[in-house]
């Protein structure tokens, strides 16, 4: 039979007991993924935008569905309905391909970066 634990008194200073837990949090290492840099959303967002642009619009003009008179209709066409749907279609494939693309830069590179610092860590630990 196992016999009744002692808890532990309480602190009769909770400031230093919560100073104390917040360094303890931060020198700890984080099992949560660090949050990419900066630099790393930047490139991928410059990069994204032409190329998920090109991605798409090759091919619609490939297809068919993007040419030049359909662009005419575009700013000179009378009907509002079916004027701009093409244009419509395009832009929203657009966004979601350069969302993807950005998603794949930012967690690639973010993967990227973490692999290289954890060999770094490593080869510097085994000196």
């Amino acid at each position: 039979m196992v016999g009744p634990t002692a808890e532990p008194a309480p602190s009769s200073n909770r400031a230093s007991d919560r100073k104390a837990w917040r360094t303890e949090a931060a020198t700890a290492p984080s099992t949560r993924s660090r949050k990419p840099p900066w630099w790393l959303r930047l490139v991928a967002w410059l990069v994204a935008v032409p190329l998920g642009l090109v991605l798409v619009g090759i091919p619609a003009r490939k297809a068919g569905y993007l040419d030049s008179q359909k662009l005419l209709d575009i700013v000179i066409g009378r009907d509002t309905a079916s004027r701009y749907l093409p244009l419509l279609v395009i832009v929203v494939l657009w966004a979601l391909v350069t969302a993807l693309l950005v998603q794949l830069i930012v967690e690639g590179g973010g993967w990227l970066l973490r692999r290289r610092r954890g060999r770094k860590d490593r080869s510097t630990a085994a000196v």
